[in-house]
Protein backbone atom coordinates (compact mmCIF):
# COMPACT_ATOMS: atom_id res chain seq x y z
CA UNK A 1 0.00 0.00 0.00
CA UNK A 2 1.21 3.46 -0.88
CA UNK A 3 0.11 5.68 1.99
CA UNK A 4 1.08 9.04 3.43
CA UNK A 5 2.05 12.57 2.42
CA UNK A 6 5.64 13.65 1.84
CA UNK A 7 7.21 16.97 0.92
CA UNK A 8 10.31 17.19 -1.23
CA UNK A 9 12.14 19.17 -3.86
CA UNK A 10 12.86 18.74 -7.52
CA UNK A 11 16.49 19.28 -8.46
CA UNK A 12 17.83 21.12 -11.51
CA UNK A 13 17.74 17.97 -13.64
CA UNK A 14 14.05 17.35 -12.93
CA UNK A 15 14.67 14.57 -10.41
CA UNK A 16 12.46 13.93 -7.39
CA UNK A 17 13.33 11.64 -4.50
CA UNK A 18 10.65 8.99 -4.05
CA UNK A 19 9.80 8.30 -0.40
CA UNK A 20 11.63 5.27 0.98
CA UNK A 21 8.41 3.42 1.80
CA UNK A 22 7.20 3.73 -1.83
CA UNK A 23 10.37 2.48 -3.48
CA UNK A 24 9.72 -1.26 -3.20
CA UNK A 25 6.51 -0.82 -5.22
CA UNK A 26 8.32 0.90 -8.09
CA UNK A 27 11.74 -0.74 -7.88
CA UNK A 28 11.14 -2.55 -11.17
CA UNK A 29 9.97 0.68 -12.82
CA UNK A 30 6.90 2.88 -12.98
CA UNK A 31 4.66 4.69 -15.39
CA UNK A 32 4.30 8.44 -14.95
CA UNK A 33 1.28 10.14 -16.43
CA UNK A 34 -0.97 13.18 -16.42
CA UNK A 35 -3.22 13.03 -13.39
CA UNK A 36 -6.85 14.09 -13.63
CA UNK A 37 -6.49 16.95 -11.17
CA UNK A 38 -3.37 18.67 -12.49
CA UNK A 39 -0.82 16.42 -10.79
CA UNK A 40 1.44 13.62 -12.00
CA UNK A 41 0.29 10.05 -11.39
CA UNK A 42 2.97 7.41 -10.74
CA UNK A 43 1.90 3.78 -11.16
CA UNK A 44 3.73 0.55 -10.46
CA UNK A 45 3.65 -1.41 -13.75
CA UNK A 46 0.93 -3.86 -12.63
CA UNK A 47 -1.33 -0.99 -11.57
CA UNK A 48 -0.83 0.87 -14.84
CA UNK A 49 -1.77 -2.33 -16.65
CA UNK A 50 -5.19 -2.08 -14.94
CA UNK A 51 -5.55 1.53 -16.11
CA UNK A 52 -4.53 0.52 -19.63
CA UNK A 53 -6.98 -2.39 -19.68
CA UNK A 54 -9.83 -0.20 -18.43
CA UNK A 55 -9.13 2.52 -21.01
CA UNK A 56 -9.09 -0.06 -23.78
CA UNK A 57 -12.49 -1.49 -22.78
CA UNK A 58 -14.20 1.54 -24.28
CA UNK A 59 -15.16 1.41 -27.95
CA UNK A 60 -12.84 3.11 -30.41
CA UNK A 61 -15.97 4.27 -32.19
CA UNK A 62 -16.84 6.51 -29.24
CA UNK A 63 -15.23 9.96 -29.41
CA UNK A 64 -15.05 10.34 -25.61
CA UNK A 65 -13.33 6.97 -25.38
CA UNK A 66 -10.71 8.01 -27.94
CA UNK A 67 -10.12 11.29 -26.13
CA UNK A 68 -9.84 9.50 -22.79
CA UNK A 69 -7.21 7.17 -24.26
CA UNK A 70 -5.32 10.13 -25.71
CA UNK A 71 -5.24 11.87 -22.35
CA UNK A 72 -4.21 8.64 -20.65
CA UNK A 73 -1.45 7.53 -22.99
CA UNK A 74 -0.01 10.63 -24.70
CA UNK A 75 1.51 11.91 -21.47
CA UNK A 76 2.58 8.54 -20.10
CA UNK A 77 6.25 7.70 -19.71
CA UNK A 78 8.08 4.72 -18.29
CA UNK A 79 10.65 5.62 -15.66
CA UNK A 80 13.07 3.96 -13.26
CA UNK A 81 14.60 4.91 -9.95
CA UNK A 82 18.29 5.75 -9.82
CA UNK A 83 20.56 4.49 -7.00
CA UNK A 84 19.52 7.39 -4.77
CA UNK A 85 15.81 6.59 -5.17
CA UNK A 86 15.16 9.50 -7.55
CA UNK A 87 13.07 9.57 -10.69
CA UNK A 88 13.38 12.02 -13.57
CA UNK A 89 10.08 13.75 -14.32
CA UNK A 90 9.86 14.44 -18.09
CA UNK A 91 9.63 18.15 -19.00
CA UNK A 92 6.14 17.81 -20.50
CA UNK A 93 4.78 16.37 -17.23
CA UNK A 94 6.57 19.03 -15.19
CA UNK A 95 4.89 21.68 -17.31
CA UNK A 96 1.49 19.97 -17.14
CA UNK A 97 1.59 19.74 -13.34
CA UNK A 98 3.32 23.07 -12.74
CA UNK A 99 6.12 21.29 -10.87
CA UNK A 100 9.30 23.29 -10.62
CA UNK A 101 10.83 22.98 -7.18
CA UNK A 102 8.76 22.17 -4.09
CA UNK A 103 6.69 19.01 -4.46
CA UNK A 104 4.23 17.00 -2.40
CA UNK A 105 3.94 13.24 -2.91
CA UNK A 106 0.61 11.72 -1.92
CA UNK A 107 0.06 7.99 -1.48
CA UNK A 108 -3.17 6.82 -3.14
CA UNK A 109 -3.03 3.16 -2.07
CA UNK A 110 -2.18 1.52 -5.43
CA UNK A 111 -0.33 4.50 -6.97
CA UNK A 112 0.94 7.89 -5.88
CA UNK A 113 0.60 11.47 -7.03
CA UNK A 114 3.29 14.15 -7.40
CA UNK A 115 1.97 17.70 -6.93
CA UNK A 116 3.55 21.10 -7.05
CA UNK A 117 3.32 22.44 -3.50
CA UNK A 118 1.34 25.45 -4.74
CA UNK A 119 -1.24 23.34 -6.61
CA UNK A 120 -1.54 20.94 -3.68
CA UNK A 121 -2.34 23.84 -1.35
CA UNK A 122 -4.95 25.11 -3.84
CA UNK A 123 -6.45 21.63 -4.08
CA UNK A 124 -6.64 21.39 -0.30
CA UNK A 125 -8.46 24.74 -0.21
CA UNK A 126 -11.08 23.45 -2.68
CA UNK A 127 -11.50 20.06 -1.07
CA UNK A 128 -14.65 19.17 0.83
CA UNK A 129 -14.46 17.79 4.34
CA UNK A 130 -14.11 14.03 4.70
CA UNK A 131 -17.60 13.86 6.22
CA UNK A 132 -19.13 15.71 3.24
CA UNK A 133 -17.30 13.50 0.74
CA UNK A 134 -18.38 10.33 2.51
CA UNK A 135 -21.98 11.54 2.68
CA UNK A 136 -22.03 12.39 -1.03
CA UNK A 137 -20.56 9.02 -1.97
CA UNK A 138 -22.96 7.15 0.30
CA UNK A 139 -25.92 9.02 -1.18
CA UNK A 140 -24.83 8.17 -4.73
CA UNK A 141 -24.28 4.54 -3.75
CA UNK A 142 -27.77 4.33 -2.26
CA UNK A 143 -29.27 5.89 -5.40
CA UNK A 144 -27.41 3.38 -7.54
CA UNK A 145 -28.70 0.45 -5.49
CA UNK A 146 -32.26 1.84 -5.65
CA UNK A 147 -32.15 1.95 -9.45
CA UNK A 148 -30.87 -1.64 -9.76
Amino acid sequence: MLLGTFEGRMDGQGRVVIPQRFRASVQSGMVLGSGMDGCIDAYPPAEFEKVRARANQFSQLNRNAREFRRHTFRGAYTATLDRQGRVVIPPSLRQYAGVSEDVVIIGMDSYFEVWSLERWEEEQGRSKSLADLAGDLEERDEQGRASD
